[in-house]
């Protein structure tokens, strides 16, 4: 998929685009709504399947998903809100009291789920139609689920093939087995050669050891600088997240299980490696407690461009060599999704030492300590011991204190008004609190921050300063074909012209701003 990403535009009137989850977010005149962006795809945190069907695709994701970066802009191409005309009921015509009863014996009927045949027909004839396309397309196909009295259909899909012959299988629809089929991870059978490392079993970079405390974990086997890339692997299973709207959870586990079955031999090994934390008594559960424990959170509106309005399907998604990584509230490492190679990338995102442990992590870093120590409890029953859970009471309670100030400036510079109390000093600001917390995979946050409040006094040197470095950070959080970086390009090499500029002196001009490339000159 491509990266999540919602950012940097303004507008003089209302305006709206959808979030990273592909939700309409109003952001009325430039009154900008600190949301969590997830410019990759959030560790799940999930430790029930019952959650899953919680929630919904029409509203935002639950507090309980960790996500990994927040960007307080949206794209470029935003457009006005547009609220559909809603349609007026039909009036009834009463034409006799025959017609009447039959009108309510219908509708006792529909609510019982047997309404008239034909519509469910040609319901089920499609459904049908998708399950053969996806036969052909799929290499295996096999044992498929869901309520009887509904046409949906939740089937396995597996494909041993797929990525040079390291496989791949998926549960979900025949319609969607069809939609992600025609991928380019799929239909460029070659793709995944273009991979750095792909799938690397082994590495000079990194290897797998036992960690204190933590079991087995990801460990540096020499210096690695920041932005070096680490690992690139693509996944051993993907769940659809709406099975378990229409698909009992013993079923699900018994197809999880198959599914598991039908990867290629050397990547099921590394699968049945991973951790359940807590064991299991029987190979199903196994297989069921890895996926809970270790997935990853993909959505496929990133897999495949969609018609608009068209339904977006979520992936509980497993990356096995990913999944080695162990959580820190201070990680060193983050990751993105491509859609087009189907693989998970891995990057650092400070310079890390041959020794040193290679961690990412597992739930919101803008949290107070206690905060976080309770979401990791309750979802992978574990006492976080990294060094910012760790401290003596008056260090943790000045990290705390710090992330407070993180949130309230952010509200400040998310304030476009006339009334908005922003700076440039103010966005320093963040950029220090930001350092000082250690928050290296959100650093790209704060010098986007930066980057827009410079630009919006004038000071373009400054600006185009902080928006190189953006863009350096953004590459290793949300890939190098992230929307973000093309908008902090665009400021980058032309402020004069961005949307931003002077946006906070909106009666005073900059002295002359000289691109070498594009000379541009501004009034003083």
């Amino acid at each position: 998929m491509k990266s999540q990403q919602i950012l940097l535009a303004c507008a003089t009137g209302g305006v709206a685009a959808k979030n990273s989850l592909g939700y309409m977010v109003d952001y009325g005149r430039c009154q900008w709504e600190n949301f969590l962006g997830n410019f990759e795809n959030p560790f799940c945190e999930y430790d029930d399947p019952s959650a899953f069907a919680q929630v919904s695709v029409a509203e935002p994701k639950s507090e309980r998903t960790a996500h990994a970066v927040e960007t307080p802009f949206i794209s470029s191409d935003a457009q006005p809100v547009k609220v559909a005309a809603q349609k007026p009921a039909e009036p009834v015509v009463e034409k006799n009291k025959v017609k009447e009863e039959k009108g309510k014996e219908k509708e006792a009927k529909e609510e019982e789920g047997a309404a008239d045949p034909k519509p469910r027909k040609a319901e089920a004839l499609k459904i049908k139609n998708d399950k053969l396309i996806a036969n052909e397309l799929w290499p295996i196909s096999s044992t498929c689920a869901g309520h009887h009295n509904e046409t949906e259909e939740f089937c396995i899909f597996s494909n041993p093939n797929f990525a040079g012959g390291r496989g791949i299988t998926i549960l979900t629809t025949p319609a969607e087995a069809v939609t992600i089929a025609k991928s380019p991870a799929f239909t460029e059978r070659d793709l995944y050669k273009s991979v750095k490392d792909f799938n690397a079993a082994a590495s000079d970079k990194w290897h797998v050891e036992e960690v204190p405390n933590k079991g087995m974990g990801l460990v540096a086997s020499r210096n690695l600088a920041m932005g070096d890339h680490i690992m690139s692997v693509s996944a051993a299973i993907m769940t659809d997240f709406d099975i378990w709207d229409h698909v009992s959870v013993d079923q699900v586990r018994r197809m999880q299980t198959e599914g598991i079955s039908h990867l290629p031999k050397h990547h099921r090994d590394i699968f049945m490696n991973l951790s359940t934390h807590d064991g299991a008594d029987s190979h199903e559960e196994q297989i069921y407690k890895i996926i809970l424990t270790n997935a990853f959170d993909i959505s496929d509106e990133e897999i495949i461009t969609r018609p608009k309005g068209a339904k977006i399907v979520n992936f509980f998604t497993v990356f096995p060599e990913v999944s080695r990584m162990n959580h820190d509230c201070r990680p060193n490492a983050h990751y993105y999704w491509d859609p087009d190679t189907f693989t998970q990338n891995v990057f650092a995102t400070r310079d890390i030492l041959a020794g040193e442990e290679i961690t990412i992590t597992y739930v919101e870093l803008l949290l107070p300590r206690d905060d976080r120590l309770a979401r990791l409890d309750e979802t992978w029953h574990f006492p976080c011991a990294c060094t910012a859970c760790t401290q003596v009471d008056r260090i943790v309670k000045a990290s705390d204190d710090r992330i407070a100030q993180i949130l309230d400036l952010q509200g400040h510079l998310t304030d476009y008004t006339g009334d908005s109390y922003a700076t440039p000093e103010m966005a320093e600001t963040l950029v220090s609190l930001y350092e000082q917390e250690r928050l290296y995979s959100r650093l790209y946050e704060a010098y986007t921050y930066a980057a827009i409040e410079f630009n919006a006094v004038g000071k373009v040197w400054e600006a185009i300063k902080y928006a190189r470095l953006a863009i350096q950070h953004s590459f290793v959080v949300a890939g190098p074909n992230n929307d973000d970086h093309y908008e902090l390009a665009a400021l980058a090499e032309n402020p004069t012209t961005h949307w931003s500029h002077l946006m906070r002196r909106k009666d005073e001009s900059e002295s002359v701003y000289r691109s070498v490339s594009n000379p541009i000159t501004t009034s003083i």
